[in-house]
């Protein structure tokens, strides 16, 4: 499976774009703020209230429509409402700040209120009537509860669409602070497959569907990413796309689950939809924690989505402004999902994100693996034990692998306080990242899945002569302190006859700059009988599409420029680390330091 997935990555749909790293942390998201008469003072008050007063690290924000939403209740694109928002600057600035990034939300339809639509029309940037040739009206939500209007779908595929969404992008958004943008509705549920668009750039027509409605996703994810690399070309575009096609991914970074039911049920069955978004190529995808529509979300299904979403490349609480409402016209501004929602629970939910911020080395890597290799961050078991005779492994994937080395089982019953795991592998083993416990590969065995106080959240482990590699575990009012630590964790389980030769190996990139050359570095161990004795920790740089520097002092200060880190601790999870005497720069404790001074 991995050949085919490289293989397909390579030739067909291209490699994945990597997201900056700021995108990999906890990116918050509610309907209520922006739905909220006093929209600006609940966004600015935010950061407040997570960093400060509940000490959560945050690193981003989705910006929901609310904030385009009139007077009348009409949600317009690229408009302001200056009654809840007076400066979106400031509001920008206020979050900014914090260290909280922003990505609004913007749809690709224009509505009949809207300022723009009869010049956009003239432009030729709608969706035509096959008859009429003029734009093709159908119905849209308008924007407040229960409401609909007339509009139409922007064409992509014309330069007259392509262009103003564009210019708008710039002008409306990305010039205000925005620091990403957040492609929304756009599956084009055009209900007419005769209506015309744009062919080429001489505005030739021809019916959406021979085209395909999903070149119009995709397009509006491509002038999303340009208008991204027009205001500053050196830095990673965030395009985060509800919908898409093979490809888009090249351009739209990330995407999620769409609007999930609060359930039990949900939480189990986003697995499946992700993973296979994964092998889709659209390797960076979550769903929203918490459930995004129902009933209200309880204390115990609320953590239990946690302690699995920070596990997922994509990792955003979120919720509507209608949850828990039993009809669909009217909303509950007050009813958010939030970190600190349930108050006896904020210390548990606290150390599962900080935990998140702790496992982003890791993230970060995958995602320079996906982009190297079209490897899915999080994998079912068949990627890499498509031999493996258990159905658990071949067919159901609710366990499902962080890379090649790291299992996760999440629990998905009310109540439960252990989950069966089936081990994959024949001739593996697996180290429980908290009890230390080994599992043999081919086992399903009951393991201890509490819901609090347990190392991780949920039950996760570690793959036999492998390792884990996490940043540092200090925080300060929300602040990751120890972001640019880099601990290693090697286990090993000794066999007299068997293999013993542990291996770790992990990609560093630059946070958000755009750049294509990785830092690859490797470490290896000895599993011997009284300790594991470490013998290599080599660096060395990797590219796909560029090339590497030939000459020593190049590849040193193309390898400085993406360290962010001065020392690797490497400590044994399960036995005591030794090291040859060349490689110690010192010892603290039971972990072995080394400087990247002496691996550069």
């Amino acid at each position: 499976i991995p050949k085919v997935v490289n293989k397909f990555g390579k030739y067909l749909y291209g490699r994945p774009a990597i997201p900056p790293l700021w995108s990999l942390g906890y990116v918050a998201s509610t309907m209520t703020y922006t739905d909220a008469d006093n929209a600006q003072s609940r966004l600015e008050n935010f950061g407040v209230l997570c960093k400060k007063k509940h000490e959560i690290p945050c690193s981003g924000f989705y910006l929901s429509s609310g904030y385009t939403m009139d007077n009348q209740d009409t949600r317009n694109v690229f408009t302001w409402n200056l009654n809840r928002i007076p400066d979106p600057k400031k509001m920008f600035d206020g979050l900014h700040q914090f260290g909280i990034n922003v990505l609004p939300n913007i749809k690709p339809w224009l509505l009949q209120e809207h300022t723009e639509f009869s010049r956009l029309e003239q432009l030729n940037g709608l969706i035509k009537d096959s008859e009429t040739k003029s734009a093709y009206r159908q119905v849209f939500w308008k924007g407040g509860p229960g409401t609909y209007t007339t509009g139409s779908y922007i064409d992509f595929s014309s330069p007259g669409g392509f262009e103003f969404w564009k210019k708008n992008c710039i002008e409306k958004l990305l010039n205000f602070g925005a620091d990403g943008l957040w492609n929304d509705n756009n599956e084009f549920e055009i209900d007419s497959a005769d209506s015309l668009c744009g062919v080429t750039h001489k505005n030739d027509l021809a019916p959406i569907g021979l085209v395909g409605r999903s070149l119009q996703t995709f397009l509006m994810g491509v002038a999303s990413w340009e208008a991204m690399r027009e205001v500053d070309p050196h830095k990673r575009p965030l395009v985060v796309s509800r919908s898409g096609c093979l490809g888009i991914h090249r351009y739209c970074a990330q995407t999620w689950s769409g609007d999930n039911l609060t359930s039990w049920k949900t939480l189990k069955y986003n697995i499946p939809m992700c993973l296979s978004l994964g092998l889709s190529g659209w390797v960076s995808h979550g769903p929203d924690v918490g459930g995004f529509t129902g009933d209200v979300v309880s204390p115990e299904l609320f953590v239990r989505w946690i302690q699995l979403g920070i596990y997922l490349p994509r990792f955003t609480i979120h919720s509507c402004s209608w949850k828990g409402v039993a009809s669909n016209d009217s909303y509950d501004l007050d009813n958010t999902n939030e970190p600190w929602m349930f108050p006896e629970y904020v210390t548990d939910v606290r150390s599962l994100i900080e935990f998140r911020y702790q496992l982003m080395v890791l993230l970060h890597s995958l995602h320079i693996e996906a982009f190297l290799f079209s490897y899915p961050v999080a994998r079912p078991l068949a990627f890499h034990y498509e031999n493996d005779p258990n159905e658990r492994s071949l067919n159901e994937s609710f366990e499902f692998l962080l890379g090649s080395n790291v299992l996760v089982a999440g629990v998905f019953e009310p109540g439960a306080d252990s989950v069966s795991v089936y081990f994959p592998g024949a001739k593996e083993k697996w180290f429980d990242i908290e009890s230390k416990k080994v599992f043999a590969g081919g086992d399903i065995r009951d393991v201890s899945a509490p819901l609090r106080n347990r190392y991780g959240g949920i039950p996760v482990f570690v793959r036999n002569n492998s390792g884990l590699v996490l940043s540092g575990s200090k925080f300060e009012n929300g602040v990751h302190v120890g972001r640019n630590d880099r601990n290693v964790y090697l286990c090993n389980e000794y066999d007299e006859f068997g293999d013993n030769n542990v291996e770790l190996v992990w990609f560093e990139g630059k946070e958000s700059e755009e750049d294509s050359i990785f830092l690859k570095i490797t470490v290896k161990a000895l599993g011997k009988p009284e300790c594991m004795l470490l013998t290599h920790v080599d660096t060395e740089l990797v590219s796909e599409q560029e090339d590497i520097p030939e000459s020593k002092e190049k590849v040193l200060q193309k390898m400085e420029e993406i360290c962010r880190f001065e020392q690797i601790s490497v400590y044994g999870m399960n036995r005591p680390i030794a090291c040859c005497p060349e490689l110690a720069h010192s010892i603290v404790g039971e972990s072995i330091v080394i400087s990247t001074k002496h691996i550069l």
